[in-house]
């Protein structure tokens, strides 16, 4: 019985550390992104709040917290606030089997950083980051607008397109770690000294391409298009709504990525 409430513990903590990460995690990743790609377009980026913009992401935060939160006049309310829910709690789940160091001791009880280290990890990450396709389509038809429902589309049909090509590309850490356990594969490289991106790195630059196109990155922002459809899907989003749609995105297609 002792044992259990330690366990219980244990679990709790691992929680609250997994959600402080996954809430910060997403937005310092956008600045990271801000800052390269501005250094190769020639500018500074993010520069005012804090040392080199290194607060921006609490100041954006700030920010579409205090917006108006406004709807859509003929939207479908259900389907409008379901989508976000759809996009944010798988996104979330991920963070469940991500380990995030080697196995170490509390006061005498063995503690694994990870909260669940299940023998299908891996599949069950790319199961939970499949149901992205299903929050941009009612994204996009919740909105009622021709221009997020074009956009939702569009995305859609990449996110399916390139979820298969993601799925081939891990096939080799797969195989060399002979496992699906995210834990174990991650063992394995500690185990054998070696890092899986140097023995598969056809596999890894393919899998970054997926990723920046399911991402919606340039050359392949043609779910965006913002000289055709504005911001894509999430235009008749605001708000803090509007935000947490990029941060699933950095969820879902980085986090695997890093295993």
């Amino acid at each position: 019985m002792h044992s259990f409430w330690i366990n219980l513990l244990f679990a709790v903590i691992k929680i609250v550390v997994i959600l402080l990460i996954a809430l910060g995690i997403g937005a310092f990743l956008t600045w990271v992104e801000r800052k390269v790609a501005a250094h190769i377009q020639r500018r500074p980026g993010p520069m005012v709040v804090g040392w080199h913009g290194l607060l921006q992401p609490l100041a954006n935060g700030l920010k579409l917290l205090t917006k108006e939160d406004l709807f859509p006049r003929y939207g479908d309310k259900f389907l409008y606030h379901l989508a976000i829910i759809l996009a944010l709690v798988p996104a979330t789940l991920v963070f469940s089997v991500v380990p995030f160091g080697p196995e170490f001791e509390v006061f005498g009880y063995k503690v694994k950083p990870i909260l669940s280290d299940v023998n299908v990890g891996l599949l069950l990450v790319f199961a939970l980051g499949s149901m992205a396709v299903y929050a941009v389509a009612l994204a996009g038809w919740a909105s009622n607008s021709k221009y997020p429902l074009i956009a939702s589309m569009r995305k859609a049909g990449v996110l399916v397109s390139y979820e298969v090509v993601i799925t081939f590309a891990v096939m080799g850490p797969i195989m060399l770690a002979g496992t699906l356990s995210t834990y174990e594969i991650v063992q394995k490289q500690i185990e054998q000294n070696l890092w899986y991106i140097w023995v598969q790195p056809i596999a890894f630059v393919v899998y970054m391409f997926a990723a920046l196109a399911e991402m919606g990155r340039v050359p392949f922002d043609v779910q965006e298009a913002e000289a055709e459809l504005v911001t894509g899907f999430t235009v008749e989003y605001g708000g803090m709504k509007f935000g947490l749609f990029p941060l699933v995105e950095w969820y879902i297609e980085v986090l695997p990525c890093l295993l």
